[in-house]
């Protein structure tokens, strides 16, 4: 996690500091569901594989530093334990300070879409994996799960995981606790 972070302080001390700015200000609109940074943009700054890891690793950065944007203090506070250059940390600084409001609004509204999504349906199949790439005799039973899920807006997704008898009984353990734990919550 802090590997990103020293990542992205040595990556960002190549952009200007009047373009660092604007590139907060960017990954702001990013999070707030607004178009992305684009390449284009900066590649004359940073190369492309240089420009995703910074990417990613700033945007990482104002999620962090958003999580906990009680007020200024704790902004200033989260942005100082990043041990950003100044200039950099200024420009974190202003833009989440900026559009706290918004971003406190859209990270929350995303959190309550994710505990709200529902199992809506299942499928599942058994199978025996005779040998493997690795082996020549496997002999392993392999249950193929796959979970049909809904969130409140409609919108549908599906899981899809391959497991072992093992994982398979830790799947179910974990399965029924949580429905025991939303029955008595519902209760």
């Amino acid at each position: 996690f802090f590997f990103f972070f020293f990542l992205l302080m040595e990556l960002l001390s190549s952009l200007p500091a009047e373009a660092t700015e604007q590139f907060f200000q960017e990954l702001v609109d990013e999070v707030c569901g607004r178009p992305a940074p684009r390449f284009a943009t900066y590649g004359k700054v940073w190369a492309l594989s240089d420009w995703q890891q910074v990417h990613q690793a700033a945007l990482a950065a104002v999620r962090t530093v958003t999580r906990v944007a009680d007020d200024d203090n704790s902004v200033k506070q989260a942005v100082a334990a990043l041990a950003l250059a100044d200039p950099q940390a200024a420009a974190l600084c202003s833009a989440v300070l900026a559009r706290r409001d918004e971003l406190l609004q859209v990270l929350t509204q995303r959190s309550t879409t994710l505990a709200s999504t529902e199992l809506s349906d299942f499928d599942w199949r058994v199978a025996m994996a005779l040998s493997s790439d690795k082996l020549s005799v496997l002999r392993e039973p392999l249950a193929t799960v796959a979970l049909a899920t809904r969130t409140p807006g409609g919108q549908a997704g599906e899981i899809k995981m391959e497991l072992n008898a093992d994982e398979l009984g830790s799947l179910l353990t974990t399965l029924e606790t949580v429905y025991k734990a939303v029955s008595e919550l519902k209760a």
